[in-house]
């Protein structure tokens, strides 16, 4: 824990004229906090509504921690809330004292590094009696990232922390200072698991309010990233971006998206990668195997091996319907390409009346793909009927978003019951929403088990492509 914590915030309500601890917070300007919206506001994540007119709003006090060991204390008025879980106070008056600075810029292949960088989540425990307490970051470590930017939004640690330490920031040292790559806002005493705001989210909001706060590039607080070795190999071998798709059978972005960071190459691609960038340098071959070692993410099961089995091949498919053609191209007979901003209809032919969901699997040549539902931008409300099906229904189509990858579209059907995904948020009935990969193939391994007559799956393969030559 820093030895000087006079960012740090308790977050206090008055109960029947008691002062309660209600959270923590960090001092990010010398008259502004940064906290959960829910430790200050009558909200949670299942009623959350921004717009509410009858939203209370909690009398807000703060005790900052100081170098004289003598809490400081303030009111505070809440200037502004928005999701995934924010808020920002601002004091009656502002403190002598450093406000925090923030990572910037974070990737996956640093989100790795938390455990090996010994970050960890102070904040206020409310059953040590109020006493800032100190969490390690351990175990498994699972970010979220943007469909459409790969970037970090946020991470799921395997341990629960404390009640009261909501709004406590996630610290890395650097240089014998302290920053801010998170911010805690799910979890509790009995829960297995805590989730994090990631600091560019945290930034981003910062900054949509006008606040400045000065931050760090997180290539600065970690050493050289498996992205960066691959580029630096790369350039040595003169290889540029199309060389090394070509020979590796990929897409020139996910070359481009690994050695930024934004994803880790898939087992069958790292054993490539090595036979023709790192091969016969036994320097070389040391850091690389320093690098994955580093780098071991848990991996997602392979959905498409447990699915392979119980696929029913051909009976799905997609197409365009907005009529772009893309010129120059030579297509892979092997999967259909579809170009960004391009429109798709997709088609599927089930052999009974059933209830079905719709998964995208995004990236599946890297080791961190992503699972959506997409379900609510299908309009899947009823049963599907047997026989061949276009979605979404009427004029509807579905853009083709990016990143630039290799993709799965899946279907799963069920004759007698409905199908849910536990990470569905109802109040959002117009966007894709992550569906972790461990339910996914624990719903694929039920399927096995009954019959032809009950269930019923099938995918279709294929890559988005950004129009250039790969």
């Amino acid at each position: 824990m820093p030895p000087d914590c006079a960012f740090m915030a308790q977050i206090m309500m008055k109960y029947e004229g008691v002062p309660l601890l209600k959270g923590s917070g960090m001092l990010v300007t010398p008259d502004h906090v940064l906290t959960c919206a829910h430790v200050v506001l009558d909200i949670t994540a299942e009623t959350w509504d921004p717009g509410r007119d009858n939203l209370r709003i909690f009398d807000v006090m703060v005790n900052l921690e100081t170098d004289s060991q003598t809490p400081v204390h303030r009111r505070a008025n809440i200037v502004a809330y928005d999701r995934p879980d924010i808020a920002l106070l601002r004091l009656d008056r502002p403190v002598d004292a450093r406000p925090l600075s923030f990572v910037s810029g974070l990737r996956v292949s640093h989100i790795a590094e938390f455990a090996r960088a010994k970050a960890s989540v102070i904040g206020f425990s409310k059953i040590e009696s109020g006493q800032l307490v100190q969490c390690p970051v351990e175990g498994s470590i699972l970010p979220v990232s943007s469909l459409t930017t790969g970037q970090p939004l946020n991470i799921q640690m395997g341990q629960g922390l404390s009640s009261g330490m909501s709004g406590g920031p996630l610290l890395l040292k650097v240089k014998d200072q302290w920053f801010c790559a998170g911010m805690a806002y799910l979890g509790g005493n009995t829960s297995a698991v805590s989730r994090l705001i990631l600091s560019d989210v945290l930034l981003e909001f910062l900054g949509r309010h006008n606040l400045d706060c000065f931050a760090i590039p997180a290539s600065d607080c970690f050493p050289e990233t498996l992205g960066k070795f691959i580029e630096r190999r790369r350039l040595l071998q003169r290889s540029s971006y199309p060389q090394l798709a070509k020979k590796l059978g990929i897409a020139e972005s996910t070359v481009r998206n690994w050695e930024l960071d934004l994803n880790v190459p898939a087992c069958e691609y790292a054993e490539r990668l090595y036979d023709l960038l790192i091969h016969g340098d036994p320097q070389a071959t040391e850091e690389w195997r320093r690098l994955n070692d580093r780098h071991g993410l848990p991996s997602p099961p392979d959905i498409l091996a447990e699915l392979r089995p119980i696929a029913t091949p051909g009976a799905l498919s997609a197409e365009i319907v907005n009529g772009r053609r893309t010129f120059g191209l030579k297509p892979r007979p092997k999967y259909p390409r579809f170009r960004i901003h391009s429109e798709v209809k997709i088609t599927a032919d089930l052999p009974w009346s059933a209830h079905a969901t719709f998964l995208l699997i995004q990236g599946t040549e890297s080791t961190l793909y992503s699972c959506y539902c997409l379900d609510p931008l299908l309009g899947m409300a009823d049963r599907m009927p047997a026989g061949p099906t276009t979605l979404p229904p009427g004029d509807g189509s579905l853009p083709v978003g990016e990143p630039p990858s290799r993709n799965c579209l899946v279907v799963l059907a069920q004759r007698t019951a409905a199908l849910h995904w536990s990470q569905q948020e109802p109040e959002d009935l117009q966007t894709p929403f992550l569906v972790p990969a461990t339910e996914i193939a624990m719903k694929i391994r039920e399927f096995a088990s009954l019959g032809a007559d009950e269930v019923f799956a099938s995918f279709y393969e294929f890559e988005v492509h950004d129009g250039m030559q790969s």
